[in-house]
């Protein structure tokens, strides 16, 4: 294709989708408004039975209607709500009917099973900035989240409340008792709104007492309004949750340079007080995170660092407030793992490191002051140690311990206010302060504008870092992020972002950047079915134009592409969809040398799923690409089994394949002190196989089986030199660059909750991991492999008990 028409299709499409994103600007998604819940005083016996004279007392709301697949349609099944409370709590009654049979499905808290389930929501302030949820099933399983303005949820979030259901010949009942504790209420004036939501499974609907769009940007705001709320007494929360631990190391890879014991314990605890009504103060003494799952093993082909999401709750808990369109916090780093570090004396050896920096302790102050959001996160760790074995010049062997990192503070600190109608203005600084060594600091400014009553919105960050590294020491740089988009329409949204990040922009002290010094700007569009049409429940089509370059004007990606997906009424799911790459520069592929450059390319996806109600259900995603004479493919099969109520089986594999597509392996200095960049045509295997298994053995007891099995082979051919930015020239390297990858990882977990809120919790860790090069035990076939790697095992038992 030419360049003039590569061309030609890029103006065309951004005209067209530009046309027509400017007619939908005057056309505004209609909202419902929602009718006011009637709350009435009393105290009803929470059994899932709804007999109580209290309940007699609280009218019934209307019907539900549907949020999908057709929002404000009347349901298929009839939902309704009553509501009354105390000094103490709130007590929501739902009844759900139904013609199907109810299947009570267990799982662990947090994570209800696929079925019947039912949300409650309650925004305590009535001022649509966030909410409270509290989620169950038949079976009572009890799931609950901070919810964000928007509808994004936070489940790191965790309070003590009760819910009791009930399964009736027309379906089934739910009763819930929610402290007001919990919620956090404005004591001065109480505004509380509510929305109740259920998954009705047999008719593949969403139905709720309002009928909000999906992804609507003023989700919260568009509750229904509690009536009757009054002479409510601001309740002072104190929480106090000590643990105590216990750890043995099985079995030790003596490959593996973790210097932990065979045992090992320790003690902790963690508090949540109330400042005020509207403050809260969470503090954690020597924090233990052993049951939380263990992150998947990655073989990471690209120039980035990867991505691991949060799962600590601790951590979890509030980072709502925190997000930021540049993420500047990004809490993994808060006890991150220790990387080996190089040997400084010659013929040194490491021959052990500490796994991670402890955390001796953190505090978190989240709320509000007057109208204003504020948040406050401080954590320190203690330093994390090595020990590297050499000889001096005399003969002598000496084992000197160092300090890898140094004991470390880290702050973020974060405000926020609403201004007009539902937009907001907030700043937010971070800091990490080593000991002995140079700090890192970063501050930003954000913001988000609502236009045309929420339907459109401007949103962006301005943000200036100071850091520090072992590579070019202390620098400055500064970004900036800006977005408009209409983000509230049944049929069309659209987004124009712009970021710009300068090249010594650092904020991954505290924050995660996959990298700086860069110009992009996007223009992304989905066009989407409003309702169901003949066959289909929903369908969208998604093109977008987008283009990136370094700040110094080298282009390093630029494409067109689109995605196009259906959904039957049968709830089937199927989509297609591709882009084209023009030529450009990957600025980063030598580590810090030559540019290289890229021919065009060309990238092709699809993906199905099946129904997700049935007790057997999955997919697939494959997609393929092509890269400077080399092609590259990645398929993944998933599968679900909930094989009975309480037990469950999923299983996922993915397999990447790359044949003969140039890639930097390895940067040679001769002897003259002059850099050699080697390639060569790269031929990788990668096998990614994940099995999870759940078990309940009631509401309160759960055990959690995950594994993994990582196989990978990288292997270079036909090595080559890059001279220039698209000149690859003959070279013979000093050895071969390839090399395997293997990674076992056996994770379980088994939970009790003997008392709300006390939990015994046993968990048990194997790993087993190997990455030879050519000559090394172990390399050859993924036998092989597994037949070298040693296992390294280990039991812990943990007891924790809730004071409140």
């Amino acid at each position: 294709m030419h360049s003039t028409a590569r061309i030609g299709i890029g103006r065309a499409l951004t005209c067209a989708t530009l046309a027509l994103a400017w007619i939908s600007w005057t056309r505004s998604a209609p909202a419902q408004t929602p009718k006011p819940v009637e709350a009435k005083r009393g105290t009803p016996a929470v059994d899932g039975i709804l007999d109580d004279a209290a309940w007699k007392a609280a009218p019934w709301t209307g019907p539900f209607v549907q949020r999908e697949p057709a929002v404000g349609a009347r349901a298929s099944h009839q939902t309704r709500t009553r509501v009354t409370y105390d000094d103490r709590a709130v007590y929501v009654a739902v009844e759900c009917e139904t013609d199907a049979r109810v299947e009570a499905r267990m799982g662990r808290r947090d994570q209800i099973p696929t079925g019947e389930a039912l949300r409650v929501l309650i925004d305590a302030h009535g001022d649509g900035n966030g909410a409270k949820l509290f989620s169950t099933n038949p079976s009572g399983m009890q799931a609950d989240a901070q919810v964000a303005a928007d509808g994004t949820s936070d489940i790191g979030w965790d309070a003590v409340w009760d819910v009791e259901t009930t399964v009736t010949p027309r379906g089934w009942r739910a009763e819930f008792r929610i402290p007001w504790s919990v919620l956090r209420f404005d004591a001065h004036a109480p505004n509380v709104r509510i929305q109740v939501e259920r998954d009705d499974y047999a008719a593949g609907e969403v139905t709720a007492l309002v009928g909000i769009p999906q992804n609507s940007p003023k989700f919260v705001a568009r509750f229904a309004p509690m009536q009757g709320v009054s002479g409510l007494r601001p309740v002072r929360v104190f929480e106090l949750r000590p643990y105590l631990l216990g750890r043995w190391r099985m079995l030790k890879d003596p490959d593996r340079l973790d210097p932990t014991g065979t045992w090992s314990g320790s003690v902790g605890t963690d508090l949540k007080l109330g400042i005020t009504n509207d403050l809260m103060l969470d503090a954690t003494l020597n924090p233990d995170f052993g049951q939380v799952e263990v992150d998947p093993a990655v073989l990471n082909l690209t120039t980035y660092e990867p991505f691991f999401q949060e799962r600590r709750p601790f951590f979890l808990e509030g980072s709502d407030l925190f997000k930021t369109p540049i993420r500047i916090l990004h809490t993994r780093r808060i006890g991150q793992s220790v990387e080996v570090p190089d040997p400084i004396h010659p013929g040194g050896e490491m021959t052990s490191v500490d796994p991670t920096a402890t955390i001796w302790g953190a505090t978190k102050v989240t709320g509000r002051i007057g109208g204003v959001s504020v948040g406050i996160l401080e954590g320190t760790t203690a330093a994390a140690y090595g020990t590297e074995r050499y000889t001096d010049a005399g003969g002598a062997q000496h084992n000197e311990k160092r300090t890898v990192l140094p004991v470390t503070n880290w702050v973020a600190a974060r405000v926020r206010t609403t201004v007009g109608n539902g937009s907001t203005v907030g700043g937010m600084a971070t800091h990490v302060g080593r000991f002995g060594r140079p700090d890192d600091a970063v501050g930003s400014l954000d913001w988000d504008i609502r236009i045309a009553s929420g339907v459109h919105r401007f949103n962006g960050q301005l943000a200036a870092s100071r850091a520090w590294n072992l590579t070019d020491e202390r620098h400055s740089g500064t970004a900036a992020h800006l977005a408009l988009a209409r983000a509230e329409d049944p049929t069309w949204l659209w987004t124009l972002q712009a970021r710009a990040l300068s090249r010594s922009f650092d904020p991954n002290g505290l924050g995660y950047l996959e990298r700086p010094d860069v110009f992009h700007y996007l223009y992304d569009t989905t066009i989407r079915t409003p309702n169901p049409v003949g066959v289909l429940r929903s369908a969208y089509a998604n093109p977008w134009v987008f283009r990136q370059t370094n700040m110094d004007g080298l282009v390093v990606d630029q494409h067109v592409g689109l995605d196009v997906g259906i959904t039957t009424r049968a709830q089937w799911g199927a989509g297609l969809g591709g882009r084209y790459i023009t030529p450009r520069y990957d600025d980063r592929e030598t580590r810090g040398g030559i540019a290289y450059r890229l021919q065009r390319s060309w990238e092709g996806w699809q993906w199905w799923n099946t129904d997700p109600r049935p007790a057997l259900r999955g997919g697939s995603w494959g997609s393929v690409a092509s890269q400077n004479g080399g092609h590259r493919a990645t398929g993944s099969v998933w599968f679900t089994w909930s094989i009975t109520p309480s037990v469950s089986l999923s299983w996922t594999t993915t397999a990447r394949l790359v044949v003969g597509v140039p890639r930097w392996a390895d940067t040679e200095v001769d002897a003259t002190g002059r850099d050699h960049y080697v390639f060569g045509r790269q031929d990788a295997r990668i096998f990614d196989n994940m099995l999870r298994a759940g078990v309940a053995l009631s509401r309160r007891a759960t055990i959690d089986l995950y594994s993994q099995l990582l196989v990978g082979t990288v292997r270079y051919r036909n090595y080559q030199e890059l001279v220039e930015a698209d000149v690859l020239t003959p070279y013979t390297p000093s050895g071969d660059k390839s090399y395997q990858d293997l990674a076992v990882t056996i994770n379980a977990v088994a939970k009790y909750e003997y008392l709300p809120g006390g939990f015994v919790t046993l968990v048990y860790l194997q790993r087993q991991a190997l990455s030879p090069a050519p000559g090394d035990p172990g390399y050859g076939t993924t036998s092989d492999l597994l037949r070298t790697a040693k296992p390294d095992s280990m039991l812990m038992a943990k007891l924790s008990y809730l004071v409140m």
